[in-house]
């Protein structure tokens, strides 16, 4: 099946309780939360549902738990590709007690695995083909040189030790460790020492860099 394993979680972190809501406030201080849900599924972050008394339709309130800086991120990246796709715009950024969170807008939908996933008919090459113009409008958007975004979307270089340890720390993953025979992950591993030298500072993928 489509990557059912794919970064996919069942277990949903929990915030304190009471402290969505004073997220909430510190951004709209005036209003009233009258309801919220958490939407189940995500990879790293937690994203709740939230109805305010007085907005018309509802929120997301997406609490960054694996990288605090990923709220930045996202708020400049949704600027540089609004007009361009149906990007979330974030309306609030901001830290509560440790937890760095942001405020977006809310897009009803259904995510690509889980429809590819579901039971639901669907013509996939009609969905592939926007897929493709979708993906074409995000690699228009180029930059200097490839690397990591840090939180004001500039690039920080990587070199190749940080390829070698991404390639490492795969190998060590619960869902290869339960798939893969030991023998094989071990020369997996010893390939990758072999040629680690061979390995470039920089990958650029079809003059787009990732």
């Amino acid at each position: 099946m489509f990557k059912v394993d794919w970064e996919k979680t069942s277990v949903t972190y929990q915030l304190p309780e009471g402290m969505a809501e004073k997220m909430v406030r510190l951004a709209y201080p005036d209003e009233t939360l009258i309801s919220s849900e958490v939407i189940a599924g995500g990879c790293a972050n937690l994203n709740i549902k939230i109805q305010l008394e007085n907005q018309n339709k509802p929120l997301i309130l997406r609490v960054y738990l694996r990288d605090k800086d990923s709220a930045d991120r996202e708020q400049k990246l949704s600027a540089l590709l609004k007009g361009h796709l149906p990007v979330l715009l974030a309306r609030y950024i901001g830290e509560f007690e440790g937890h760095h969170f942001a405020i977006t807008e809310f897009i009803s939908g259904i995510s690509l695995r889980d429809l590819l996933l579901g039971a639901v008919t669907h013509d996939l090459s009609s969905i592939m083909h926007e897929v493709g113009l979708i993906l074409s409008k995000i690699t228009a958007h180029e930059f200097s040189e490839a690397g990591f975004f840090d939180k004001e979307l500039e690039v920080v270089p990587y070199e190749s030790s940080d390829v070698i340890k991404f390639a490492q720390g795969c190998l060590n993953d619960k869902t290869v460790l339960s798939v893969l025979d030991p023998s094989v992950i071990a020369e997996i591993k010893k390939a990758i020492e072999q040629h680690a030298s061979s390995v470039p500072t920089i990958v650029i993928y079809n003059e787009v860099c990732v």
